[in-house]
């Protein structure tokens, strides 16, 4: 349950004027929010969550990690509570998909690839972006891209990823992140 956030300095008894285009609210499972009017005079609200930034993970931060051997791992998650009927109506049509793998070269994430590489002294080729072997459907999306070790074997790599929301998980959930799989072969 949302419950109106009275603002700043209000005391005693507070009522919401009839004219507020928005109230902050606290108290819901899904943390804070505001709530908007969408259309004047008709009444149609929308709730809207306010970002949090925090460095307690949500459920959601060990997604996509299964198989993996440790590694130096930064990491950035947004989970997006999706409420609503429409939520198994959401997809990842083929077209968005086919953006999505166009821009990643040209991203920020890639970019931060290409400057973390050239700190180390290496000149990386343009950066390849691959569809992950699993995770890719009309509900999720994953693509990677390897810096290649001396050796053939990944020194780094990057990933991005995104889920809808699901039967058990009413949140939409996008990752990024970097991943140095071998130390000795990313310092060299």
């Amino acid at each position: 349950m949302s419950c109106p956030v009275p603002p700043e300095g209000a005391a005693g008894p507070w009522v919401i004027g009839a004219d507020a285009r928005s109230v902050d609210l606290g108290g819901s499972t899904w943390g804070a929010g505001r709530s908007t009017c969408t259309e004047r005079g008709v009444g149609v609200w929308r709730w809207d969550p306010l970002p949090r930034f925090g460095l307690h993970p949500s459920r959601s931060a060990e997604n996509w990690t299964a198989g993996q051997q440790p590694a130096l791992r930064l990491r950035a998650v947004v989970t997006l509570p999706w409420a609503g009927a429409g939520a198994g109506a959401l997809e990842i049509t083929k077209p968005r998909r086919v953006q999505l793998e166009r821009q990643l070269p040209y991203g920020v994430l890639a970019g931060a690839v290409t400057m973390l590489s050239r700190r180390r002294g290496a000149e990386p080729r343009t950066a390849v972006w691959e569809r992950t072997p699993s995770g890719n459907s009309a509900r999720g999306a994953g693509c990677t891209c390897t810096i290649p070790s001396p050796g053939g074997g990944p020194a780094m790599r990057a990933a991005a990823m995104l889920a809808l929301p699901t039967t058990t998980n009413s949140t939409v959930v996008a990752c990024a992140e970097v991943l140095v799989e071998d130390p000795a072969a990313w310092a060299r």
